[in-house]
This record gives structure tokens, C-alpha cells and sequence, in this order.
């Protein structure tokens, strides 16, 4: 019984919140003025300086887990570009604008960093990687930025 009991909150239940996390699409008023969506992009449909440099398009930034992970998702438009991203030894880290408080990408002892870094990235795939969010100090609607190495990504709302 024991073992069964383990399963259930091991495996289903990160498997259920980490799905219900992702149905959101909704978009929140950050200020009074302006209304932020979860997605970069440029009027004139141009790329971004983002993709030309770093070959990917940001996607959006979520309270995931019950507001203690961030989940940062981004599709890849050029792979040669976006390698760097993916590459084990950068720790990607978000910045809290409001504070400069920093947060990383946690690490546990079975699975690793919870990140999607391949070796071969694909083009028009979306990956991830989750923030730690401790006592869900980041809340929806502050801003954030998003630091992997030299790839920084800044004035984000956390939806």
C-alpha cells in the first residue's frame, strides 16, 4: 500500500500539475496602461533581434506547481543559433526585476536540472525549463529577466 501511495505522488501527481500548467492561455493586465501578452514579436512581422541572434522566439513565462516553478518556454527558429542555450554547463537563472533577487533552475539527485537540453535541437520545437519559485516569492505579473550565458532576455511578465 505503501508503494502504491509513492507512485501516486511521485510520478501522477508533478505529471497532472505540470499538465494543468500548461492549459492556461489567458492574457493579464500587468498595469493599468498596457496589457501584456506571453509572446515577443515586432508589428512589422520582421525577427526579432532575439531570433536573428540567438535563433530562438520566446514562447512564455508561468507560475507553474502550485506557484513554487516558473515554467520558461521558447520554440527554436534556427538550431546552429539556439546550441549555445542548450549546452549543460550554462545555468540559466531569472532575475526579479523588482529586486534583483535571483532564481535558478533546480537540481534534484534523480532527474538532474529540470530543463529540456538535447544535444540536436529542432527547428520549430518548443522547450523548456523550469525556474524554482521558493515560497512563491515571484508573483503573476512581475516583470522578469531571463539569463542563459550571453543570451539575455529582459521586461517579461510572469503570467
Amino acid at each position: 500500500m505503501v508503494n502504491i501511495a509513492r507512485i501516486i505522488i511521485f510520478t501522477v501527481f508533478p505529471i497532472i500539475v505540470l499538465a494543468l500548467s500548461a492549459c492556461s492561455t489567458e492574457v493579464r493586465r500587468v498595469d493599468d496602461m498596457s496589457l501584456r501578452v506571453d509572446r515577443v514579436a515586432k508589428a512589422d512581422g520582421t525577427l526579432s533581434e532575439m531570433e536573428n541572434r540567438f535563433g530562438v522566439e520566446f514562447v512564455s513565462a508561468r507560475l507553474a506547481a502550485a506557484n513554487y516553478m516558473i515554467n520558461l518556454k521558447y520554440k527554436v527558429i534556427d538550431p546552429e543559433k539556439a546550441a549555445p542555450l542548450h549546452n549543460r554547463k550554462i545555468d540559466p537563472y531569472v532575475v526579479l526585476e523588482r529586486d534583483g533577487s535571483r532564481f535558478a533552475v533546480p537540481v534534484t539527485q534523480k532527474l538532474g536540472a529540470i530543463r529540456s537540453s538535447p544535444k540536436f535541437a529542432k527547428a520549430g520545437k518548443n522547450y523548456f525549463f523550469f525556474i524554482g519559485n521558493p515560497g512563491g516569492y515571484i508573483k503573476s505579473g512581475d516583470l522578469i529577466t531571463v539569463v542563459i550565458g550571453d543570451f539575455k532576455l529582459e521586461h517579461i511578465a510572469v503570467l
